[in-house]
């Protein structure tokens, strides 16, 4: 509930104070991709990227910009420890391999 939460209650002070800026909200690219074990974190980051847009539409005529960004796989401990499966993650990005990613 937090990104519409914090858009609808912040955007509406910004306006009535003509607050012009940019709002930036978290996706993630399983919001624009299915994977299996996911569907609640699929669901809840493709609605991030499409409120991210129609908010963007609805509040560009008072000046405040919303922008959605949508990282790709990121190699933090809910991935785990196996190779295997962070080398075939890895393989789906542009920079190859996870044992050449920063940490």
């Amino acid at each position: 509930m937090g990104v519409p939460l914090f858009v609808v209650t912040h955007t509406k002070k910004m306006v009535e104070l003509n607050v012009k800026e940019t709002i930036v909200n978290t996706a993630s690219i399983y919001g624009t991709m299915a994977a299996v074990g996911s569907f609640n974190y699929n669901a809840a980051k493709a609605a991030v990227i499409m409120m991210s847009k129609s908010g963007a539409l609805e509040l560009a005529e008072h000046g405040i910009r919303i922008v959605g960004v949508a990282p790709g796989f990121i190699d933090t401990s809910m991935l785990g420890d196996n190779e295997e499966v962070k080398n075939a993650l890895a393989a789906q990005r542009m920079r190859g391999s996870s044992s050449n990613q920063p940490k």
